[in-house]
Formats: C-alpha cells, sequence, structure tokens
C-alpha cells in the first residue's frame, strides 16, 4: 500500500484507505472541532447525525459512550477502554486511548479537601519526573469552580502534559486528571475537553457512598 494511503485508529476515528493520510486527519480535526463547538453551545440541529454520515462517506465514523454511576455521568470515546477500581470510600474510573492517553476521574467520599488531593497527585509526579513543571490554571466543571494545575514533564524523550483539575459536592470530592504525550495530544485534548465538559453529578443515591465503596 502506498504510504500515503493508510487504514489506521485514532481514538475514536477509524480511516480506511479510500483517504490519503494528510486528508484524514485533516478531515478529522476539522469534524472534532466542528461536533465540540456544538456540543458546547447545546445545538441540537442533527449536527452530530449529519456529519456521521459525511464521515462515513469520507471512509471516517465516530462514536460515543455514554458512563453512568457512582453518581456521575460523561461521555467517553467509543474505542477507550473504561476501567473501574473500588477502594474504602473512593472509586477511581480510567478511560484509556488504544495509544497511552488517559482521562480518569476520582471520588472520595470522605470529602478531603481540594487542596490535599491536588498536592498529593502532584507529589506522585515528582516522584517519578524530575524535571516536572507546574503551572496554575482554571477551570469549572459540574457548574463547579476547580483547583487546578497543568503539568508537563518528558517521558522516554516525550514530552507529556497532564492536567489536573478538583472541586467538591456535597456527597464527595472529586479529582480529574487526563495525560497525553506530544505525538498524540492534537487528537486527545479535544478529546479530553468534551468527556470533561460532558460530567454531570446528579448526586442520586450518594448517600451511603462510604458503605457502598468500602
Amino acid at each position: 500500500m502506498d504510504s500515503e494511503f493508510q487504514s489506521f485508529r485514532i481514538g475514536l476515528i477509524v480511516v480506511d484507505a479510500r483517504l490519503p493520510t494528510a486528508l484524514a486527519n485533516s478531515l478529522h480535526l476539522l469534524i472534532v472541532k466542528i461536533l465540540d463547538f456544538a456540543f458546547c453551545l447545546k445545538i441540537s440541529l442533527g449536527i452530530p447525525e449529519k456529519l456521521g454520515k459525511f464521515a462515513l462517506s469520507c471512509g471516517i465514523y465516530l462514536m460515543y459512550e455514554t458512563y453512568d454511576a457512582h453518581g456521575i455521568t460523561f461521555q467517553y470515546p467509543a474505542e477507550w477502554e473504561v476501567n473501574e477500581q473500588m477502594g474504602e470510600g473512593e472509586v477511581l474510573i480510567t478511560v484509556s486511548s488504544p495509544e497511552t492517553s488517559f482521562w480518569s476521574i476520582s471520588l472520595f467520599a470522605d470529602r478531603p479537601t481540594l487542596e490535599a488531593v491536588v498536592n498529593t497527585a502532584i507529589s506522585a509526579f515528582r516522584e517519578e519526573y524530575d524535571d516536572l513543571d507546574v503551572y496554575e490554571a482554571y477551570a469549572s466543571l459540574c457548574g463547579r469552580q476547580t483547583l487546578a494545575r497543568d503539568l508537563e514533564f518528558f517521558c522516554l524523550e516525550l514530552l507529556n502534559s497532564a492536567w489536573i483539575r478538583a472541586f467538591t459536592t456535597p456527597d464527595f470530592t472529586a479529582l480529574i486528571l487526563f495525560q497525553a504525550n506530544d505525538l498524540e495530544l492534537t487528537v486527545s485534548e479535544p478529546l479530553f475537553k468534551r468527556m470533561s465538559q460532558s460530567l454531570t453529578c446528579n448526586g442520586a443515591g450518594l448517600g451511603d457512598l462510604g458503605e457502598r465503596w468500602s
């Protein structure tokens, strides 16, 4: 097969041999940006369906699933893998790409302070990476202001970016962490944004978190 025409997968995008790689990547980014814009404005004009039909005609298709458990919901790429780890009074939900990028959310029933969970996460990075750079950031999730930090570090000679976001609800403290290296960042970052912006905290049945997660 000509090296300029490839079949490959990037996150929730599948491209077949009918498109040159460069054109497929350009269409991929354009469609993701339009979907993200429509999603942010909560536009309900059949845009995802229309784009989906167009994408299929070009050899591209987009799919996503909805996670709904532990009092939270969010959307994630259908080809990414979801994993849950339960601990005493806490749960970690990780959504991993077919490559190395991932998005995760930890819920703590005992509602530790935002500073405590963020500092603990940063300390874990410092133990692994001597060249860690930490930057203050500002973000809101679930209608709440977060304590936010952006991180950069090198791993296996690749620049990696990680984002830490923490907020508190009446039922739990949430810590969101997502990470990608510079080779995957262009594709993964808009997906991270969509997953984070789709997050809702409904609080249903969260009164017994400590018992249910122990």
